[in-house]
């Protein structure tokens, strides 16, 4: 088994609009194989980025929560998300742990619903004084 270099790019850029198939469902969120990640690892979509079909309370526990995702992304499910995060697993050198938003995504489409958010991230820092 290859090893990944601890020194690899990130496997997708803050912003980018990406398509993949659920693999798992947690009450935690959603984790999805990305179209064309070859590294094994799976993106997670947190249960407050599924989009605004699931609304859960403080009261619902995590069965609830989970039955409610697996609702609306049932594993083999195929969804668009963008790119929220990208950064290597401290844990696991040369992974990386990528996060997902679906509800800044039509779903129908891929059309970036909020072409603005996220991008601020990838930009430098200016600082004026």
């Amino acid at each position: 088994m290859a090893t990944a270099d601890a020194t690899a790019a990130a496997p997708r850029a803050v912003g980018e609009i990406v398509r993949g198939v659920v693999r798992a469902v947690r009450a935690f969120g959603v984790f999805v194989r990305v179209d064309g990640d070859d590294s094994g690892k799976d993106a997670l979509m947190h249960r407050d980025d599924c989009g605004n079909d699931a609304t859960f309370s403080r009261d619902d526990d995590d069965e609830a929560i989970k039955h409610a995702l697996e609702y609306f992304y049932p594993v083999g499910h195929r969804v668009w998300g963008k790119v929220t995060s990208a950064r290597e697993d401290e844990r696991k050198p040369g992974t990386w742990r990528v996060a997902l938003d679906a509800s800044v995504v039509d779903q129908a489409t891929g059309e970036d619903l909020d072409p603005v958010s996220y991008t601020h991230l990838t930009l430098p820092t200016i600082l004026l004084v």
